[in-house]
This record gives structure tokens, C-alpha cells and sequence, in this order.
């Protein structure tokens, strides 16, 4: 059981950017959708660019690293944005699949 909540943990903990823009890479390549292909690639032009902005934001003079940090943190905002929208053309599991034309067909 405390093996399990630790994997919960661990699953739901954030993720560093480049293990992020990897998944985002494994689920494109696995995208059939259209709508999906599309919603990951802007996902993945987001998290690169937050990717960008923290590199250079370790590089950044200190008069630059505010005008750094808000553009992080409008990236950021965006990103999660793009990531809500890739996560709603997720196919839904088979099962619910299954499930909505049960009751599509109970209702005809």
C-alpha cells in the first residue's frame, strides 16, 4: 500500500521540462488524430520555448532576469494551457468507449 501511494506521489509530482517535451515527443509519435497531432505540436513549440527561457535565464545578466521571468512566466501559463487542450483530444479508454454506445443504442 505505501509503495503504491509513493508511486502516486511521484506520478503527480512535476516533471523537469526535458522529461516533459519527451513525453510530449513518445505521444506525438503515437498520435493518430489530426486534431491531437496538431494540439501536441503546439504543446511541444510551448515547452520548448519555457525550455529556452530557463536556460537563458541561468545565463541572464541581473538587470535581464525580470524581464526573463515574466516572459517564463507567461510561457509557463501558456504551456499549461496548450497541455489542458492536448489532454481533452486524449482518446477515451475502450471501455467508455463501449459504454457511450450502450447508451446511445438504450436511448434510440
Amino acid at each position: 500500500m505505501k509503495l503504491a501511494k509513493i508511486t502516486v506521489k511521484a506520478f503527480k509530482a512535476p516533471k523537469a521540462i526535458s522529461v516533459r517535451i519527451a513525453n510530449i515527443k513518445k505521444a506525438l509519435k503515437n498520435a493518430v488524430t489530426p486534431a491531437r497531432r496538431a494540439a501536441l505540436k503546439k504543446q511541444l513549440k510551448a515547452a520548448k520555448k519555457v525550455a529556452a527561457l530557463k536556460k537563458a535565464l541561468k545565463r541572464a545578466d541581473p538587470y535581464q532576469k525580470e524581464a526573463i521571468l515574466r516572459k517564463l512566466a507567461i510561457a509557463k501559463k501558456f504551456l499549461k494551457k496548450t497541455a489542458a487542450k492536448a489532454a481533452a483530444t486524449r482518446p477515451k479508454p475502450i471501455r467508455a468507449r463501449i459504454a457511450a454506445i450502450k447508451a446511445k443504442l438504450a436511448r434510440a
